[in-house]
């Protein structure tokens, strides 16, 4: 799960059990091609 945005802090994604806080879109993305590369995205 990927959270983010300017009211979203990375205490309050660590609350709700997120894997990332994203400062932005384009910040989450880049994170979730990082996973699908390194092999820890999907089933």
């Amino acid at each position: 799960v990927v959270v983010g945005g300017t009211p979203v802090t990375p205490a309050f994604a660590d609350s709700i059990g997120a894997d990332h806080c994203a400062a932005n879109a384009v910040e989450g993305v880049h994170k979730c091609v990082e996973w699908v590369s390194s092999g820890k995205g999907g089933n």
